[in-house]
């Protein structure tokens, strides 16, 4: 072996030797694994592929507590191919699901969207073929997003919680933005451009860089950037967001009509108060006369809304 290699293959021994000791300092730690293809089934396709009232073998326990590989294998058929022997997982669900890869799509003939387990809304359907019959599902195919399997006393220890995201999308829906902090509408925000990362530190170091959310929304996109974990498709949603406001705003107002002139004030109240247009015209000949028609008309439409209001004269 030449001198060269064998000090390459030193130096990536000592590299290994220092990343696992490292990583044996940490007190969050988790194994990480590749899961290879396989179905979930419910009940009434377990039955209609394996037989009437039949149950899975546990084989094999997996690392997500009460999960594991059965004995029973399907071959799933796509309009190019199929796959064979594809491990069923127990136990049953309320749902049947088809885990491949993008590549597994290619050989069958499907696209699998990258979805978490159990999100099939929208996702392409399958044959599935087993010893006592087969199955055609309308949907259920995906490509597993990457994820990890905690249980309940490891995630708490490590801070991390079940649903985070869908919580907070559920907590905009019904209370509005008052009750987020800057950051944390920031932080809801990004999801749509950070799908695979926690978003809260990022939206924490825009407010601290930049001092306010409207200068965030007013800074460069090439500074935007420049903060760790932000791309550009980030800088991109954070640029857009101010200009589809500013173009709503134009777009409503192109609609109003301004009341900066007695006619135009006159026709406003002739509508509103009078409900009909007189034949003969009518205006109004002093502030006074306005001021009067003014608190009328307010006092004659309590339901009136800011935006209805004239300017002032």
């Amino acid at each position: 072996m030449e001198k060269s290699q064998y000090a390459q293959e030193e130096f990536l021994r000592l590299l290994v030797r220092l990343v696992v000791e490292e990583l044996c300092k940490w007190e969050c730690s988790v194994p990480i694994g590749v899961s290879n293809r396989h179905v979930h089934l419910n009940r009434a396709d377990m039955d209609t592929l394996f037989g009437e009232g039949s149950e899975l073998t546990r084989v094999k326990d997996l690392g997500q507590p009460g999960q594991y590989a059965a004995a029973e294998v399907v071959t799933s058929q796509g309009s190019k191919g199929e796959l064979k022997r594809m491990r069923v997982l127990g136990p049953l669900r309320g749902e049947s699901q088809v885990e491949v890869s993008i590549g597994d799509g290619f050989v069958l003939g499907v696209h699998p969207p990258v979805r978490e387990s159990g999100q099939l809304e929208g996702t392409p359907g399958i044959k599935m073929v087993g010893p006592n019959g087969e199955v055609e599902v309308k949907r259920g195919v995906i490509a597993a997003l990457r994820h990890i399997h905690l249980d309940l006393v490891t995630a708490e220890r490590m801070g991390v919680h079940d649903g985070h995201r869908d919580r907070k999308r559920q907590q905009f829906l019904t209370s509005g933005p008052d009750p987020f902090a800057d950051h944390e509408l920031l932080e809801v925000l990004l999801y749509y451009a950070v799908p695979r990362k926690d978003t809260n530190p990022i939206a924490h170091e825009l407010i601290n860089r930049f001092g306010s959310l409207q200068a965030v929304f007013a800074a460069p996109a090439a500074e935007l950037e420049r903060v760790p974990g932000l791309g550009r498709n980030a800088a991109v949603l954070l640029k857009l967001v101010p200009e589809l406001y500013r173009k709503a705003i134009l777009s409503a107002s192109a609609n109003e009509t301004v009341l900066n002139t007695t006619d135009r004030i006159g026709e406003f109240f002739r509508s509103k108060v009078f409900k009909t247009r007189p034949q003969k015209p009518y205006r109004f000949k002093s502030p006074a006369a306005y001021s009067y028609w003014y608190l009328k008309f307010i006092l004659l439409t309590p339901s009136l809304s800011l935006s209805q209001q004239p300017a002032a004269f």
